[in-house]
């Protein structure tokens, strides 16, 4: 029944014999056959034609940082005082859908960043210029139903108004779901890194080079699709040409995401990360300590988000970083407070 309903184009009544059929058929076949059914049903639906037009999301906020310039735990290893500075920051993207079909589209965006501190840390001001281009594609493998992703990012990176680094970083990943309320996100990552001078001994003290990355995220979804809770876990290895920044590592995460019942559109996101990574071939170039580098960081965040209108929201956010190594210069904690407002059109 729900084939003739296909044929004759009324796609609500067949996916309603479909459905009936995966919940009560006796036959393990029979269920299969029309759960594809079905998936090619929703991938033909007769969806309504988005016209194509420009798009933005624009976030622009201040926060306290306690260790803007990354000073030491150690006291004697560093001269300078450590206290707290302002951040301000700016986050700009905007995009325009140059294909926009049903189950294809590919993006081209502009990306736009920029740190600005108070007087105390104005050195590592940062500016970050660049274009992108995105890809996204529904496709039918076998019974499933993936959304297949790819992109290209080109960044020009400053400090202050020095050109800092050049950033051409690729994406590819596959979203899909195995089980009911549930989705998996496969993805694997390369940047190729160009800081510009390399120091006085590049096969040792440049950090150009590749970094590259492999992940999954598993989220699982409340029954109305509202709240989730996610894992993660990547390895990833950076190749330089120099030793000092050949490193090995894995990161994991953990996190939710809730509304709060008693705030109307309001939700919580609270997360905590781990990034763990080696350095096989570091050498010290001081007489600080001769051990192998190894970093352990911890990285905890903390944020509700209030949506006042469709496009207009709000955010609150505390962010907790503890880095960690053999070597005492690179331990260091800090603590990023503020608020954000968040646009989109």
């Amino acid at each position: 029944m729900g084939l003739a309903y296909i044929k004759e184009k009324r796609n609500q009544e067949a996916a309603r014999e479909l459905r009936w059929v995966i919940k009560n058929s006796q036959s393990k076949e029979y269920q299969r056959w029309a759960q594809a059914q079905l998936n090619r049903l929703r991938l033909r639906s007769t969806a309504k034609q988005v016209r194509k037009q420009p798009f933005s999301l624009v976030k622009t906020g201040v926060a306290y940082d306690s260790n803007a310039l990354l000073i030491p735990d150690n006291k004697a290893l560093s001269k300078r005082i450590k206290k707290g500075s302002a951040l301000y920051s700016l986050d700009i993207n905007v995009g325009y859908p140059l294909r926009l079909e049903k189950d294809f589209r590919v993006d081209a965006l502009y990306i736009g960043e920029q740190r600005s501190h108070d007087h105390g840390a104005r050195q590592v001001d940062f500016t970050s210029q660049g274009f992108a281009l995105d890809v996204k594609k529904r496709k039918l493998i076998g019974e499933r139903s993936f959304l297949l992703s790819s992109r290209y990012d080109f960044r020009a990176n400053f400090l202050r108004s020095d050109l800092f680094s050049i950033v051409n970083r690729f994406f590819v990943s596959a979203d899909t779901s195995f089980w009911k309320k549930t989705r998996t996100h496969f993805y694997g990552r390369l940047g190729i890194l160009n800081y510009g001078p390399d120091g006085f001994n590049p096969d040792v003290t440049s950090r150009d080079g590749v970094r590259e990355g492999v992940g999954i995220t598993q989220y699982f979804y409340s029954p109305d699709f509202k709240s989730f809770f996610f894992i993660k876990g990547e390895g990833n290895f950076n190749q330089t040409r120099g030793d000092n920044f050949m490193r090995q590592g894995a990161l994991a995460r953990v996190g939710f995401h809730v509304p709060l019942k008693y705030f109307r559109k309001t939700v919580l996101d609270m997360s905590t990360g781990y990034d763990w990574g080696t350095y096989p071939d570091f050498i010290s170039l001081s007489s600080l300590d001769l051990r192998d580098r190894i970093d352990n960081r911890l990285d905890a965040y903390a944020g509700v988000t209030h949506e006042w209108k469709k496009n207009v929201a709000t955010r609150v956010f505390y962010r907790f970083i503890n880095s960690e190594n053999h070597n005492d210069f690179w331990d260091r904690k800090r603590h990023i407070a503020g608020m954000e407002m968040i646009f989109s059109f």
